[in-house]
């Protein structure tokens, strides 16, 4: 992650930094059936269906700043003990923020739920009610 904040002079720093988020969602499958024409034979629409995922909204377990490497402040790199002497606790803070993760997670949650392959179906016609 990369972005600006203030130090404890009150001044505008560069930081860079990395997380471990652990983070899940909930999917599943979901149908669509979109009318493609009209059968004029038997005088009924006629219809496409298709199977996708979707997953629910992302899940925050927990936010930690990653122990492997260090940050950068002002293309310096330093230790979290030493970004502790320039950044505020609450910054620091405010940087492991769950709901900020969440909405940073979402699409990429969703890009993985778009490349699952649904399962194969046997192909049954659907019933339909007509109101005439």
């Amino acid at each position: 992650m990369s972005g600006k904040a203030l130090n404890k002079k009150n001044q505008e720093v560069d930081i860079g930094f990395d997380v471990d988020v652990v983070a899940s969602v909930g999917w599943e499958w979901e149908e669509d059936e979109q009318p493609t024409g009209w059968n004029h034979k038997t005088d009924t629409i006629t219809y496409s269906s298709s199977t996708y995922a979707s997953c629910s909204d992302v899940t925050v377990d927990s936010v930690t700043f990653s122990q492997d490497t260090n940050f950068i402040i002002n293309n310096e790199e330093v230790s979290l003990h030493e970004a502790q002497q320039y950044i505020d606790p609450a910054v620091l803070k405010q940087l492991l923020n769950p709901a900020v993760y969440e909405k940073l997670m979402g699409s990429a949650f969703e890009s993985k739920v778009e490349n699952i392959e649904p399962p194969e179906q046997e192909f049954d016609e659907p019933e339909r009610d007509y109101d005439y």
